[in-house]
């Protein structure tokens, strides 16, 4: 097996975003089974980790690029696969999603048609809010891990930004969260306790906005 077909094989998955992969969670080795069925010959089970890139891992090579092509998705805000309800796991949305919330703006005909893109805004605030919370998410408490010891959340504003929310861009009404639960809460999916969140003492996050997600985000 050569270098370039693992080159081919990241190649492809980028291209693909994984879309025959089925809407759903799938743990990490129910997606090498898929990604094996899907590109046969250049998934060779014989080329190790270990051997060829000294990981330290000793499973398959592509496996690796697995991993890494599911990671990129992430780091460029794909919406199609996100980090799952537990560790090792994917949650793959598919593009099918009817958006609520206005983080969520439809592009234009002339570029892809029907498709959504979530708004992951990256301000000064954000990131020191980011910063403040070690990039943990207030729901679950994970941080995803990037390469060079880097980990990875998003800032969401509980009342979103721009028409028809209006709501501030201030640290009261943002939330940091793994890209899971961030897309859950732009989509209504579900309410918020703010008795429930890992609050920090510097981060104060006000009742109001925590009412209006409950009674016009995850009601619509």
């Amino acid at each position: 097996m050569a270098r370039n077909d693992l080159k081919l094989l990241y190649q492809k998955l980028l291209k693909s975003e994984f879309d025959f992969v089925p809407i759903g969670e799938h743990s990490l080795q129910a997606l090498y089974n898929i990604v094996q069925n899907r590109f046969p010959t250049l998934c060779d089970d014989d080329y190790l980790c270990r051997t060829n890139c000294k990981s330290g891992n000793n499973s398959p090579e592509w496996q690796h690029v697995v991993r890494k092509a599911l990671y990129e998705m992430q780091r460029r805000q794909s919406t199609k696969a996100i980090t799952g309800s537990q560790r090792g796991y994917w949650l793959f949305t598919g593009s099918h999603l009817s958006p609520v919330a206005s983080d969520i703006v439809e592009v234009p005909s002339e570029r892809v048609a029907t498709t959504t893109y979530r708004i992951v805004r990256d301000t000064a605030l954000s990131k020191r809010l980011k910063l403040l919370h070690g990039n943990q998410c207030q729901i679950c408490g994970q941080s995803i891990p990037l390469p060079n010891d880097q980990t990875y959340s998003e800032a969401h504003h509980i009342r979103p930004l721009g028409e028809p929310h209006n709501g501030p861009d201030v640290e009261e009404n943002i939330l940091i969260l793994c890209p899971n639960h961030h897309a859950m809460y732009d989509y209504g999916s579900i309410r918020l306790d703010l008795r429930k969140l890992n609050n920090h003492p510097d981060h104060r996050i006000d009742q109001e906005f925590i009412n209006y997600h409950n009674t016009i985000i995850a009601s619509a």
